[in-house]
């Protein structure tokens, strides 16, 4: 076969058994060294429902980051470009408690996933600008 005239390089090539697959459900695996996601679909034809995994992918911790950073963009350029992604409220994480009994540590680490929660899962998605001021005020000690 002769080689293609187009001198254009593709950086992404895919093997002959890829699959391209829908999950509507996501499972998390925490080790020290990655995060395994094991990837699946909620199957209702039957009284019980279950939901049918189909494929598990581990990723490393740096690239979990990165990933987490990208989906948030996603999110937001796709809420911008078209509409408020509403999430029912029977699938909604539910905002982490601050409890005074709690180490100071927890108590930023929860008031931290508090704001996440704000600025994914508010009606309607406020701007970015406010929820970045309460991430840096958060973070400053009040002078």
């Amino acid at each position: 076969m002769d080689k293609p005239t187009d001198n254009s390089f593709n950086p992404f090539l895919r093997e002959d058994d890829f699959r391209s697959l829908y999950a509507n459900n996501i499972q998390f695996e925490v080790s020290a060294w990655d995060l395994k996601l094991t990837f699946g679909q909620l199957d209702q034809s039957n009284v019980n429902a279950q939901v049918k995994q189909t494929v598990a992918i581990s990723i490393p911790w740096v690239q979990t980051k990165i990933l987490l950073y990208l989906l948030e963009l996603q999110v937001h350029a796709y809420e911008q470009d078209f509409c408020h992604i509403s999430t029912p409220p029977s699938v909604k994480p539910v905002v982490p408690l601050d409890d005074p009994s709690q180490t100071e540590l927890t108590r930023a680490i929860l008031g931290y996933m508090a704001v996440r929660h704000r600025l994914l899962f508010s009606d309607p998605l406020p701007s970015i600008a406010p929820v970045e001021r309460d991430l840096a005020k958060e973070q400053k000690p009040d002078e």
